[in-house]
Parts: structure tokens; sequence; C-alpha cells
């Protein structure tokens, strides 16, 4: 499986080219991070993006130290779809 999120090496890690991504989408108005890891990763790369669109960090998908239930992670999720 995947490492877990705590072994990610900020010095090394790559991001996808999300300015791009959001040039490309003008319509789009919000992303959605996976966890704290991924919030901090998008901070550190792109300051900018977060003056351009909404950005939601929610619950970890894997979350094994996340204390929110199936049910708690689904319903901070569903804010993806309210928008």
């Amino acid at each position: 499986g995947a490492a877990p999120d705590f072994a990610v090496d900020m010095q090394t890690a790559v991001p996808n080219d999300l300015r791009a991504f959001v040039s490309a989408h003008p319509s789009l108005r919000m992303i959605g991070l996976n966890g704290a890891t991924a919030a901090r990763l998008f901070t550190t790369f792109f300051p900018d993006l977060a003056q351009r669109v909404t950005v939601l960090t929610l619950p970890s998908s894997r979350g094994a130290h996340e204390p929110l239930s199936f049910a708690e992670k689904v319903q901070a999720w569903s804010a993806l779809k309210q928008t």
C-alpha cells in the first residue's frame, strides 16, 4: 500500500501542476484536500491558488489517527458537492 501521510518527505515532494489545471478549468470554484498533510503541501506549493478558488481541508480518507467515524467523514466530504 501507499506510505502513510506522515512519511511524506517535504524536501523531495513534487506537486502536480495545479496552477495549469486551475487555469485550464476557469469554472473550478473549489478544491478539497485529503487531510492535513495535503493541506500543508498545498500551502507550501500553491499559496496563490487559495485566492482563486475555495480550498477545503477535509478529514483524511485514510485517517488511521482520525477520530471521526466514516459517517462523519462522508458528511464533511459532502461539502464538495454542495457548491
